[in-house]
């Protein structure tokens, strides 16, 4: 005798938990509520980093544009308004300062390019590649300081670099490389070039090492060459890294060139390489003005805002383009 079975088809079968859009999970007679956490938590959680950003950079950036707005007699401190600024913007040596590190912007797509070159390279030669990272990577390892002192004895008119153009036959292209007011703001972009663009290498080999490689492979089985596969396919997937790089060679020129100006040429000869932030340094230490360096370093902070916000807007205005 065989006892009947009771199946219960799955379509029917008995719901042990149902959930309600109330926000509770109920199960038999028991219901386990689900809250989302209260503004005042929300604040609770978020109060020590709001307290370690407040201390770290809104209290410096208040005492920098207060000290800005006052002029120091002795113990005493006189209030000016905006006094510093007009004697800084009327400041030649100021304006000066300010369009050179303009001039500088221009490394920034050349520090791109060449970054951008070198990694596709690095990532099609991958059996030689430890050793060709090594090679490009090593001038980010060696500190500034090191680095400008070292350029500064290759590019002076006896230097390194103008001997090996002689022994080469090339005698006709040495130049004071330093001391010419012509070239030497320049001679100093060239070695910001070749120390940051390898911060671009590392950022681009890493992103072209987590694409796909099915449509490059793709499009040069459809007859494509390998660089017009990049230049079509893999270039695209880039961008936002791409954009992520050029904004902090933006800021690098902006306000962190004072390493390589200060070690190489000190703002010289004749202020052809002052900049912005070694203006600051100037006022601040070397002349004791450090209301008119607060104030010049507050333009500068609004003057970096602004260009960054500004780098970072116009590939949203290009991609938005692209849609439409």
């Amino acid at each position: 005798m065989i006892a009947n079975e009771h199946r219960t088809p799955a379509s029917v079968a008995p719901r042990s938990a149902a959930y309600h859009p109330g926000g509770a999970l109920r199960q038999g007679r028991f219901s386990v509520s689900r809250q989302s956490p209260s503004s005042g938590q929300a604040f609770f959680f978020l109060l020590p980093a709001l307290i370690l950003v407040g201390l770290t950079f809104l209290y410096p950036l208040y005492s920098l544009v207060r000290m800005s707005l006052f002029q120091s007699l002795g113990d005493l401190s006189l209030y000016v308004g905006f006094d510093n600024y007009r004697l800084i913007l009327t400041d030649p040596l100021f304006r000066t300062s300010v369009r050179n590190n303009l001039v500088l912007m221009a490394c920034v797509p050349v520090m791109i390019a060449i970054a951008l070159v070198l990694a596709l390279l690095l990532y099609e030669q991958r059996r030689a590649a430890p050793l060709y990272r090594f090679l490009l990577f090593t001038p980010y390892i060696i500190s500034i300081t090191v680095s400008g002192i070292a350029f500064s004895a290759m590019l002076t008119k006896n230097g390194a670099l103008n001997q090996v153009l002689a022994a080469t036959g090339l005698g006709f292209l040495r130049q004071d490389w330093l001391g010419d007011p012509r070239i030497a703001l320049f001679s100093v972009g060239a070695v910001i070039i070749w120390r940051e663009s390898v911060l671009g290498i590392v950022l681009f080999v890493a992103r072209l090492l987590s694409l796909s490689t099915e449509p490059l492979e793709a499009a040069m089985v459809d007859g494509a060459s390998r660089w017009r596969a990049h230049w079509s396919i893999t270039l695209p997937q880039m961008r936002g890294i791409i954009a992520f790089f050029a904004i902090t060679a933006v800021i690098t020129v902006a306000v962190w060139t004072f390493s390589y100006v200060f070690v190489m040429t000190n703002g010289g000869p004749g202020n052809a390489t002052m900049t912005a932030d070694l203006y600051i340094y100037q006022n601040a230490f070397a002349v004791a003005q450090m209301n008119l360096a607060a104030a010049a370093a507050s333009v500068v902070l609004v003057a970096a805002i602004a260009v960054v916000a500004l780098s970072a807007l116009v590939p949203k205005l290009f991609r938005e383009s692209d849609r439409r």
